[in-house]
């Protein structure tokens, strides 16, 4: 996140403290016209539309009040999903025990990607068992991870 991205992340969490629900992650492209904002929140009740419109006029206010952003500006909001990404370490937290999809960086073993449980986590450090064996790997190394949560029919 740059820094704006990161002060809007900071204040909007801030305001949702006492509504059960957070920013995962925060994203904006600017270009000429106007900037696109994307933002996805997560709540341990699942998020819903109202969530999403509550979260959406919250951070509008409060890129209005900051007057931080010139000109117009488009705003999505939604859930993370059921294969929600995981972001930073927080989350690698969260979902210890979980099975992810990971693609990596810079090979591993010869490997760019990994599918396996998450088994621990210490510093920047994510242990993942992938085929019975142990991969070490450093978040930084992390391209992209997501959750992989099977669906009862």
């Amino acid at each position: 996140m740059d820094d704006f991205e990161e002060k809007l992340y900071k204040t909007v969490n801030d305001l949702l403290k006492n509504e059960k629900m957070n920013i995962l992650n925060i994203n904006i492209v600017k270009n000429k016209f106007r900037s696109n904002i994307k933002i996805i929140i997560d709540s341990p009740d699942g998020v819903n539309i109202e969530d999403c419109v509550k979260v959406s006029k919250i951070t509008r206010n409060a890129i209005q009040l900051d007057n931080v952003l010139d000109g117009d500006f488009d705003l999505e909001v939604s859930s993370p999903g059921i294969n929600r990404p995981l972001f930073n370490i927080k989350d690698y937290n969260s979902n210890k025990g979980m099975t992810v999809k990971m693609k990596l960086k810079s090979p591993q073993n010869n490997r760019k990607n990994l599918i396996g449980k998450i088994v621990e986590i210490k510093n920047d450090i994510i242990t993942i068992d992938s085929d019975g064996k142990n991969f070490l790997v450093s978040i930084e190394n992390i391209q992209k991870a997501n959750l992989i949560k099977d669906i009862q029919i």
